[in-house]
């Protein structure tokens, strides 16, 4: 490069003069002409010399640059010579083949004379490419290697370090590979730096293919660091942003920074691997009262080759954690002390919103990045808080005036919905085309006919009339008062508005978080039409149906065998337990039933290779799906087990407990089946895991229920034999019953049970014996604590005895199904011995405890009993006729004094005070005054 030489510094006046003056008489245009049409400005390509155009972009003439010098652009000879700043340009560059040629040759023809050049390889795959391509294009530039990729602002902190122009220069332009400047850049940024003793300075970014469309024009961003740059997608260049003002920030493709802002703020923090560093390091210019200014007549091609896929980038999961990461950095870093605390907790709060929207969404794979970006900030925070101090005590401007640069609303969110809702509506268009292709005359006479020769719908259909007919007084009866299963309120809409009211009328009134179940029963609601009666039995019938989808289901990933499907099916729906279910109006046990199948399954997948798989390729094994085996995929499991058994807990809080016992038992079984694993702890640890995350997700409820008489705990801490509220509950149960999960038949009805984990212990092979074993230990575990309650001497787990066998029945189905299996599957590959013999013995002992003992206890399945003050009982008329003789517009509470109207299944009533109260609503007790 040229020596200039000459007395003192340029004046901010002097070099603008210059620029204006005399870069209007060079050969070359000091700004190329625009186009507003794409197939216009490649028709003139040629003609303008390929001036118009980034110098190797697929619209560009030049295969060299020309030769002219930067004093011929200038017009300037040696006598004119000014004191120009030192510029010393930094390109980073990694795996830039297709774009680094370009950015060489738009540096080599810069008009701005005192310009010095390093360009730093940041583990290139191809280590001779940049020394070659500098050697031709660029020879007096300084070359260095990195072995392998620190991210942009490490290479560049250390290209500072060892440069011996960095001493020199007063000002550092950082440049990406893929970035072109117009001839003139660099003149115009330091020229507006001098004008506005600007700290940073940034130009206007062109699309490098397109030179019409606009890329930025400064950024802008919210309070957590979410980056606008305020064009709209595509937007044409017509001079309509040709305004140099300040802003938040300019982006690293391009950006010019003093020495000064470096010396007193620092260069680039090397956390930041990738994205947002250009954030921080604006921010803190800012801080220390250096302005960013944009100059948009200083202008650059940027190709964004990682954005757009054309260089190999992060994945997109890597994507998130890099930005959710560096945003928390920064927030920490440069927010004031008194607003940092409020600021990270909010940016935490929105962390939690976008996993739980992504978890509605079933978008569990981009869950765990959230939470890798929040652990490594946390591991962080030493060098946040050093950081951090420094920056501090050299701040002289106050968040206000930063934030004036900072947008208002939150352009995160609106960007989210308008992606999703299009999204949305794409999927729609082509569910909307599959449906209609599955409801054509002929698909359906198909679909049909299909299902008139399948037995397993055969069979799924005689199950469900039979259930039907059972449990006729629920299903097709009034509106049940029972237990927990209270009638839906008339006003359908209270639903929903009394979970987001800061004051509930239960009771007496109430300011504790209200109930997560309540916008689920209003969803029940709302897909009734808004009829309580109907809402109530599609409720019981939805729960009932996905617990009998879920145990077939289950078997169905463990053999091939449809009568073992059939078995386990025709177990799940007819046992007692559903029984005893049923005739106490238990919504809680229901709500168990219908998602304990998907917990099992899902908890014995991360427990690690399924025990009861069959070797691949052999028959009858089932199809599962993969085991996770990374942190990630054991991360997405847990989130997904939690968000389930977060819907559980919140329509049967204790429910909780049994869901954790029943973690352990199934742990701890498989550690025992495997004690050699190391993995085996840890995911015993992303299980219990699991229903960490559930009780996180139900806050601030979950909170008070955790509480020793909340609704979560206390019956654990009700007493033994669950204490005199539970007690009545409890004591129907005798030991005998418990163990044998028979609760209310015969001792005859129990043996089935018995018979069938014995026979599928014995007729299943050594593979799916492992996973029996298991089952069989749910069994015993919770019919020996449910026994142990019965007699008084343990604590009951959970309200009801209903809810604790959940369970249970589902391991004694899945063994029906085993037994079946091994019956068709196992025993047939083997020579005909005692196991045969036995096996079949117990199969038919199994079959004749069922017919002779559950079978003629399907007509005993009564109506529940109704509970007190339900509307659906004895205390209706007197309801109606307080109702009658209430004035106004009916806003009133009813106390009823007695102990008989104190349900022992409402959490929080205690029979044994001293004057037994209840109040409820004018219609009495209905799911408005869930707990």
């Amino acid at each position: 490069m040229p020596t200039v030489s000459g007395p003192g510094r340029a004046s901010p006046r002097l070099l603008r003069t210059t620029f204006r003056g005399r870069l209007a008489r060079t050969a070359c245009p000091a700004r190329p002409i625009r186009f507003r049409s794409r197939q216009r400005a490649m028709g003139i390509a040629a003609a303008a010399a390929g001036e118009n155009h980034p110098y190797n972009s697929p619209h560009s003439s030049l295969a060299a640059p020309p030769q002219c010098s930067p004093r011929s652009l200038l017009g300037m000879t040696e006598p004119d010579a000014i004191p120009w700043p030192l510029v010393l340009a930094i390109v980073v560059t990694h795996n830039g083949r297709p774009w680094l040629p370009g950015c060489l040759k738009s540096l080599a023809l810069q008009s701005y004379p005192a310009l010095e050049v390093v360009v730093v390889d940041n583990a290139s795959e191809d280590r001779e490419l940049v020394p070659g391509l500098v050697e031709r294009l660029l020879p007096t530039a300084s070359v260095m290697h990195f072995g392998r990729n620190v991210g942009f602002g490490a290479a560049a902190n250390r290209a500072l370090e060892v440069s011996p122009d960095a001493r020199r220069a007063e000002y550092y332009l950082f440049i990406h590979d893929d970035v072109a400047l117009n001839r003139d850049c660099v003149g115009l940024l330091v020229a507006s730096a001098l004008e506005t003793e600007a700290g940073v300075v940034g130009g206007k970014g062109l699309s490098w293919d397109e030179p019409e469309v606009l890329l930025e024009v400064g950024m802008s961003a919210d309070e957590f660091g979410y980056p606008v740059s305020g064009l709209e997608e595509g937007e044409i260049d017509q001079g309509q942003h040709d305004v140099r003002r300040d802003v938040l920030f300019v982006t690293s493709a391009c950006i010019l920074v003093s020495r000064a802002t470096v010396e007193r703020g620092g260069s680039w923090d090397p956390a930041y691997f990738l994205f947002g560093e250009d954030l921080d390091l604006c921010i803190r210019a800012r801080m220390l009262g250096f302005p960013v200014v944009v100059a948009p007549k200083a202008y650059f091609y940027h190709a964004v080759a990682m954005a757009t896929g054309r260089r190999d980038g992060p994945p997109e999961e890597s994507i998130r954690y890099f930005t959710r990461r560096n945003r928390l950095r920064t927030i920490a870093k440069n927010t004031s002390t008194t607003r940092v605390p409020l600021l990270v907790a909010l940016y935490t709060g929105v962390l939690c919103a976008e996993m739980v929207l992504l978890a509605a969404l079933r978008r569990f794979s981009e869950i765990p990045p959230y939470l890798r970006a929040y652990g490594w900030f946390l591991r962080t925070l030493p060098d946040v808080a050093r950081r951090r101090r420094a920056i501090q005590r050299r701040r002289k401007v106050s968040d206000r005036r930063v934030r004036r640069y900072m947008v208002r609303d939150l352009p995160r969110a609106r960007i989210f919905l308008e992606r999703r809702l299009l999204q949305w509506g794409e999927e729609t268009v082509r569910l909307s085309a599959k449906t209609f292709a599955h409801l054509t005359p002929g698909a359906i006479a198909a679909r049909f006919g299909r299902w008139t020769r399948s037995a397993s719908v055969l069979s799924s259909l005689a199950i469900a009339f039979v259930l039907l007919i059972a449990a006729r007084h629920v299903l097709l009866g009034g509106p049940v008062g029972a237990g927990t299963l209270w009638p839906f309120p008339v006003e359908i809409h209270r639903l929903l508005s009394d979970y987001f009211a800061r004051w509930r009328e239960i009771g007496l009134g109430t300011t504790g978080a209200p109930s997560p179940a309540l916008p689920l029963f209003w969803l029940v609601a709302i897909a009734s039409f808004g009829n309580a009666a109907i809402a109530q039995k599609l409720l019981v019938g939805l729960l009932l149906a996905l617990g009998l989808f879920g145990i077939n289901r289950f078997v169905k990933r463990r053999t091939t065998s449809v009568a073992a499907r059939i078995v386990a099916v025709s177990v799940y729906a007819l046992a007692p337990v559903m029984r005893l279910t049923m005739v106490t109006g238990d919504l809680g046990a229901l709500a168990l039933y219908a998602a304990t199948p998907y917990l099992l399954e899902m908890a014995l997948r991360m427990l690690g290779p399924a025990p009861g798989a069959a070797p691949p390729g052999a028959p009858g094994g089932g199809v599962r799906p993969a085991v996770p085996a990374s942190s990630d995929a054991l991360s997405r499991q847990a989130m997904r087990l939690g968000l389930l058994s977060a819907i559980v807990v919140a329509l049967a809080p204790s429910a909780l407990v049994a869901i954790v016992v029943l973690w352990l038992v199934a742990g701890f079984r498989a550690l025992r089946e495997r004690p050699s694993s190391a993995g085996a702890p840890r995911r015993l640890a992303w299980l219990l895991g699991s229903s960490a995350i559930a009780a996180l997700l139900l806050i601030p409820w979950s909170l008070e229920a955790l509480q020793p008489h909340g609704a979560i705990l206390g019956p654990l801490f009700a007493g033994p034999g669950g204490g005199n509220a539970l007690r009545p509950l409890w004591s129907p149960v005798t030991f005998a019953h418990a163990l044998l999960l028979a609760p209310g038949v015969s001792a005859f009805a129990g043996l089935a049970a018995v018979a069938i984990v014995g026979g599928a212990l014995l007729v299943v092979s050594t593979s799916r014996r492992r996973e029996v074993r298991l089952l069989a230990s749910v069994i015993v575990v919770f019919g020996l604590w449910a026994g142990l309650v019965a007699k008084g001497w343990l604590p009951a787990p959970v309200v009801s005895p209903a809810l604790w066998f959940v369970p249970p029945l589902v391991a004694l189905a899945a063994c029906a199904g085993y037994l079946v299996a091994g019956l068709a599957q196992d025993l047939p590959r083997h020579a005909a011995g005692l196991r045969h013999t036995v096996g079949a013995g117990t199969a038919i002992l199994s079959a004749a405890a069922v017919l002779g003992g559950w079978v003629p206890m399907l007509a005993s399945w009564s109506a529940p009993p109704p509970s007190a003050v339900t509307g659906t009982g004895p205390e209706a008329a007197a309801l109606a006729a307080v109702q009658g003789s209430a004035t106004g517009d009916n806003q009133f509470r009813v106390l009823w004094l007695g102990k008989r109207f104190v349900d022992a299944l409402r959490p929080g009533l205690r029979p044994d005070r001293t004057v037994p109260y209840l109040v409820t609503g004018p219609d009495g007790l209905s799911l408005l005054d869930a707990a």
